[in-house]
């Protein structure tokens, strides 16, 4: 094989090669986007479903309304979120309601893992901070 073949040859094989290569990483990255955006998506209709049901306490259409929307955000975490936020869920489940030092601490830890899940940076003391913030009444 006379040595100009050779080279184009391998000149070639090191182009398919980095081809594969590329296609490989972009899909892999593509992927991971694509599941965090709809991740994203399944925890704000979550989160949405919980603040609808926290403004609309009394049973009507409003309420039927977010407790649907939050039977589909559960539905959709199950089939699609990660194993902690799946893990999460179950134990934040357990409550029936916010009344319980127990239950607070439950729903901020479910946050803080769909927070982990989607790329969210860790917050110092989120825990406390969740219970301040959303469940303290302020004069």
């Amino acid at each position: 094989m006379a040595p100009a073949v050779g080279a184009a040859l391998i000149a070639f094989l090191a182009a398919i090669l980095g081809g594969l290569i590329q296609a490989w990483f972009t899909s892999g990255r593509e992927r991971r986007a694509f599941r965090w955006a709809l991740n994203r998506e399944n925890y704000s209709l979550f989160m949405g479903s919980i603040a609808g049901m926290a403004k609309n306490p009394n049973d009507g259409p409003e309420r039927t309304k977010y407790l649907q929307m939050n039977i589909e955000a559960v539905a959709k975490i199950l089939l699609q979120g990660s194993p902690e936020v799946v893990a999460a869920l179950k134990v934040y489940q357990r409550h029936k309601s916010f009344s319980t030092e127990e239950s607070y601490r439950d729903y901020a830890l479910l946050t803080q893992a769909m927070r982990k899940d989607i790329g969210g940076k860790p917050v110092k003391d989120f825990v406390p901070a969740v219970r301040s913030i959303l469940f303290e009444t302020k004069p």
